[in-house]
């Protein structure tokens, strides 16, 4: 048995991050993995691929199932592992030489799962997202409250589902499996929560080793009324899971839900990239509020709550002065491109 399986979901990555992606595996400093690849109904080219480097390293096993999307290719991976750890390498991410040389050091199967730190790559350029939750000590008992209130926290970067390793037998008694409803990240601040909520003791290590490469082709940086929405459903979803179990965590979700407006917004609804007229844009983002009864949460924000930077937009957004968050979405896109 192997000490840690790497399991990577796969749905028409483009082919040479696919390459990089399993190749920074394959070309692990420490050997003894278990790498599960599941291409989630890809094309031929990239299913193809994949049975090529399982042909060449007998540690790669691949599995072909229909599309379900990323949730499912990931809890479709978990219960395929024979090892006592495993974690989550997107396929058009990888990770660094020495990543799990770093991590095989700090197994202790009293240890629920593990943090540790990630690099963003955009354009060229990387960027270390900050680890505000770091510390030395280990996170025991009730002071994982602390980490599952900071799943919340839009600053705090520990919401990702990558970039943690998981004791399989922790996930596998509590039945911690990702809502395969859910997508475009929501999936995986929603499958974090429930994790940080049942944990007793969690390690943090202050080794980045994950690369998570920002791709704005990719199925999640695609503004749709669908993921909206999902968006929106998967914030409730956490909403009811804290209120059943009795969670003081309703206002820390109230700011996640406004942060997500906020994201949707200019991301979505009136961004200048997509091709609509304005009164179309203003009538879709009016039946949105409507459709997830929202208008009680904006007409509630508490400015003081939020940083400075932000006060623009949610003035905008509370007041529902549409055409200057249109005006506010095509300067910020000015600014960025």
């Amino acid at each position: 048995m192997a000490k840690i399986s790497i399991l990577i979901p796969v749905y028409n990555v483009p082919m040479d991050l696919l390459k990089k992606c399993i190749n920074s595996v394959i070309n692990q400093s420490y050997k003894d993995i278990e790498i599960i690849i599941v291409d989630d109904g890809s094309n031929d080219k990239c299913a193809g691929l994949c049975n090529e480097f399982a042909e060449k390293d007998n540690r790669i096993k691949v599995f072909h199932k229909a599309n379900g999307g990323l949730s499912s290719a990931r809890n479709f991976a978990v219960k395929k592992v024979n090892s006592k750890w495993f974690t989550f390498l997107d396929g058009d991410d990888w990770i660094e030489k020495y990543t799990c040389e770093n991590i095989i050091k700090l197994l202790d199967d009293r240890i629920d799962l593990i943090v540790y730190g990630m690099i963003r790559n955009q354009n060229e350029k990387e960027f270390l997202i900050p680890m505000k939750y770091y510390r030395e000590e280990n996170y025991i008992g009730k002071e994982c409250e602390m980490l599952r209130k900071m799943v919340l926290d839009h600053d705090s970067f520990i919401s990702s589902s990558v970039a943690k390793v998981y004791n399989t037998n922790y996930i596998r008694k509590n039945d911690l499996y990702h809502s395969e409803e859910l997508k475009c990240g929501m999936e995986g601040i929603e499958f974090v929560y429930r994790v940080f909520s049942l944990a007793n003791n969690v390690k943090i290590s202050d080794f980045y080793g994950y690369h998570y490469v920002y791709n704005e082709e990719s199925l999640s940086a695609i503004p749709s009324m669908e993921n909206n929405n999902l968006t929106m459903k998967g914030i409730n979803k956490i909403r009811d899971y804290a209120n059943i179990r009795g969670y003081d965590d309703i206002h820390l979700i109230d700011k996640r839900h406004v942060y997500s407006i906020m994201a949707i917004v200019t991301r979505s609804f009136f961004n200048p990239r997509l091709r609509k007229s304005y009164s179309s844009r203003k009538n879709e983002y009016i039946n949105f509020l409507k459709e997830n009864k929202l208008s009680f949460l904006l007409k509630n924000i508490r400015y003081k709550e939020y940083p400075l930077k932000k006060y623009l937009l949610l003035f905008l957004i509370k007041h529902k002065l549409y055409f200057l968050l249109y005006t506010y979405a095509t300067l910020s896109q000015a600014r960025f491109s």
